[in-house]
This record gives structure tokens, sequence and C-alpha cells, in this order.
């Protein structure tokens, strides 16, 4: 009998060991995308319009207790039935969900005539490489050797019917408040700038650029201002996310700490007790 509860002891202490592991494991999964994501967001704080990434974390029993009042109604759904709320990790994860955030940066004023800020929820309107439409926050605009209106990267930058912008005549360049252009008091088109209705729904493509898909809802602007002569810089707070990113590294180190105790003691139960009268 006394052998029978020392192993059903042993096999229960090494069960819970072994969940620890995979609590601490997820733990360090954890930390290692949210350092991932503030190391991307630093690396861009002097990117121009640029959006930085949050990531949103949640214990898995919070998530619960808030989401236990939720039901799906629906056809072939029963009313009593709960929607998937992610994955539980052994009870000992957190529930992550990255996003973007899209509060507006800084606008410093360079007095150049092509560089542009806006001010409002809206975006300029880019033609990619493989003519796809794209969106964008960075107004550092230029006109390439064909007078074509372009961005850094020499895509063609889109007025509000989809079209490339073209400068033919000589002379100053004037871009008012709704985009017009206007150069040597001459018309030269309108900035093509596009509003969302859910702009949660825009995803990063590179190069500063987002895409939209139908659920992203694409509408004409009313709500948002050009600003000649001015950028928008990054929102990426520098002070608050190095204070992140320091917390963060101290959170991995204690759950690398936390894997490696339990690592050890583990050894000793296989090794070492799985040999007392079992």
């Amino acid at each position: 009998m006394v052998e029978r509860v020392r192993r059903g002891r042993f096999c229960i202490d090494c069960i819970v060991m072994l969940r620890g592991i995979y609590i601490a494991a997820s733990g360090l999964a954890s930390r290692e995308e949210a350092i991932d994501v503030i190391t991307n967001n630093l690396a861009n704080v002097d990117t121009t319009g640029f959006k930085a990434d949050k990531l949103s974390s949640q214990s898995f029993g919070g998530l619960l207790l808030s989401r236990i009042s939720d039901i799906q109604e629906g056809p072939g759904k029963k009313i009593d039935s709960q929607p998937p709320i992610g994955v539980a990790q052994l009870l000992g994860g957190s529930t992550d969900a990255r996003y973007i955030d899209h509060a507006a940066g800084s606008i410093t004023y360079t007095n150049n005539s092509l560089d542009l800020a806006l001010q409002g929820p809206g975006f300029f309107t880019i033609s990619d490489a493989n003519q796809e439409l794209r969106y964008t926050r960075d107004g550092t605009f230029t006109i390439d050797i064909n007078n074509y209106l372009v961005n850094q990267s020499g895509l063609q930058v889109l007025d509000a019917a989809d079209m490339p912008i073209r400068i033919f005549n000589s002379g100053e360049i004037v871009i008012d408040a709704n985009g017009d252009i206007s150069v040597g008091d001459l018309p030269a088109g309108r900035l093509g700038i596009s509003e969302f209705a859910n702009i949660d729904a825009l995803q990063k493509e590179g190069g500063n650029m987002f895409s939209a898909g139908v659920e992203a809802g694409r509408l004409d602007s009313t709500g948002t201002a050009v600003i000649q002569g001015a950028i928008e810089r990054s929102n990426v707070n520098s002070v608050v996310a190095l204070t992140q990113l320091i917390v963060r590294f101290r959170e991995f180190e204690a759950a690398a700490r936390s894997l490696d105790m339990i690592d050890r003691t583990l050894d000793k139960v296989v090794n070492e007790l799985s040999r007392v009268n079992i």
C-alpha cells in the first residue's frame, strides 16, 4: 500500500512539473513575440508615417470570464453554445492579440512642396509594383524622370480616380487641404485620399504601406486634410518603447529561470527519487 502511494505521488509530481514546463515555455514564447514587436517599433522610430504594432495580452482565465456570457446564435447553432476563445495553453499561458496602433504621429514642417502630411483618418493611395492598390501615411513624394508623382520607392501616387498623377507644367506646386494640385496656377489633379469604415482590417505589406480587403470598407475622404510642406512622424514613443523592452526582457529572463529550475527538479525526480523503493 505504501509503495502504491509513493508511486502515485511520484507520478503526480512529474505531471505537475511537466505542466510547469509548458507554462514557462508559453511565457517565454509570449515575451519573445513582445520583444520582437517592440524592437521593430524602435527600428522605425524615424520612419515617416509609421504606425506601431501593439500586443494585447490577457490571462486565459480572465478571457474566459470576460467571454462567459457570449452566446452565438444563428442557423445550426444552439442558443447555449459558446464561441471559441483561444488556446488554453494548459491553463497557464496568455492569449495575445496583435494589432496596429493607428494613432496620428506628430507633424514636422519641412517647407518642401512635395512633402505632405495628413490630418485625419485618411491614407495616400499608391500603386505598387504589381499595379495593386496600397495605402500609406508616408507623404515624402517626388517627381520622377517621366513626370509622375512617386513615393520614395518610386511607386506612383494615385489621384481620386486611382490614376497616376503626372506633373507636366513647370512652376510652383501648390496642394490645398482637399488635395487639389495646381502648378503655376494651372490644375494638375487631385490626390487620392482613402478612408476606411473598418481601419483595423488594414494589413501591413512592407515598404510602410497597407493593403485593404473588402472588409476594410474603402471610402472617399471626408474628414482628412492635406498639409503641404510637412510630414507625419512615426507614432512610436521611444521612451515608452524602451521601458517596455526592459520589462519584457526581465520577464523573459524570469520565465527562463523558472524553466531551468523545473528542468533541474524534474531531472532529480526522475534520476534520484525514482530509485527510492518504487
